[in-house]
């Protein structure tokens, strides 16, 4: 097996056990302040909130480690050069970008296809976030519906994430992280050394 993929294999057990060490910490640290009951926090609008701040910055955080995942499986398939080249290197981060390069060397299959629209939400919630002060714009309802997905709020709204999605988006993204990580070892199998 490719040295490449190894490596590859480890950081997808770094992605799972990031991911749960940050929501199991999390879930302490709140049962620890509010009780039992710490989840209700998250069902209604604690935007100007500490725990709202802190669940949308989850969100911000969990896009970060997402998009490592996404730079290691591309230079896992295209090699270390690829990162070098310009229009890559300009535009790595971008999801769009990553799921493109990949998808041509067969990597995005049906299996991965199907979390497009939760992916696409999470990267326009945490560009809302950050670039919009959390306030719905047409931006993230353009980019939501781009992948599939149907925008969890309205225009003018302020988003907010209920811990509900947090456990979703934990689940959905380890099982992600499952099949990428399958379907890079059948490619690199099935096509050493391209």
């Amino acid at each position: 097996m490719n040295r490449n993929f190894w490596d590859f294999y480890h950081q997808g057990h770094h992605f799972r056990d990031e991911i749960s060490i940050v929501y199991g910490e999390m879930q302490r640290l709140l049962r620890q302040a509010y009780g039992e009951d710490f989840a209700q926090l998250f069902t209604w609008d604690h935007s100007g909130s500490n725990v709202g701040y802190l669940s949308n910055m989850l969100v911000v955080y969990i896009w970060t480690i997402f998009e490592e995942l996404m730079r290691n499986a591309f230079v896992t398939v295209y090699g270390d050069r690829a990162l070098k080249e310009d229009d890559i290197r300009k535009n790595n981060s971008s999801w769009g970008k990553m799921r493109k390069w990949l998808n041509a060397k067969g990597i995005f299959t049906d299996n991965l296809k199907r979390f497009e629209p939760l992916i696409g939400e999470l990267n326009a919630r945490r560009n809302c976030l950050v670039h919009n002060r959390g306030i719905v714009d047409k931006q993230y309802i353009n980019q939501v519906s781009k992948y599939g997905g149907a925008p969890a709020f309205k225009l003018g709204e302020h988003i907010w994430t209920s811990w509900d999605y947090h456990q979703q988006l934990e689940h959905q993204l380890i099982l992600f992280q499952m099949h990428l990580s399958t379907r890079v070892e059948i490619h690199l199998r099935d096509c050493p050394g391209q």
